[in-house]
């Protein structure tokens, strides 16, 4: 009796065939595509492989600010003055956010950042002598 007939040696050796095939027709496939034939908006997240893109390879308005610069600075401000706090971002940095505040009192400091690399804070007639508080975030875009 023999264990495997003709038809079934040759169904095994046809699928054998046919995965080495299919495995090697895909690698193929895989290095013959260039960016060129990729359509826009076409690659996912599932397509690209963990640790293989760098910040070079995206576009400057996706990456996202970058090397952060936190700074407070602080002012002490005589009686019935002008609370004035102001801060400029270093080199290329810009001011991504920032925050005042009144040491000693709950008056209200407003912040204005009047161009994107410098940020300001002041409260008009503060009553008593204070210090005002400014915190700045800066980065680069």
């Amino acid at each position: 009796m023999r264990f495997l007939s003709r038809s079934h040696v040759t169904t095994i050796a046809v699928c054998a065939g046919l995965v080495v095939a299919a495995g090697a027709g895909g690698a193929v496939a895989g290095a013959q595509i260039t960016g060129a034939q990729i359509k826009d908006n076409t690659v996912t997240t599932v397509d690209i492989k963990n640790g293989t893109l760098t910040r070079a390879d995206l576009a400057p308005t996706s990456r996202g600010p970058v090397a952060l610069h936190v700074k407070t600075v602080q002012s002490y401000i005589p009686a019935s003055d002008w609370a004035k706090v102001s801060y400029t971002c270093p080199g290329t940095r810009k001011v991504l956010s920032a925050e005042a505040w009144l040491v000693s009192s709950r008056a209200a400091v407003q912040v204005e950042v009047p161009t994107e690399q410098v940020a300001n804070a002041y409260s008009p007639d503060v009553t008593e002598a204070d210090t005002v508080r400014m915190r700045v975030v800066c980065a680069v875009f």
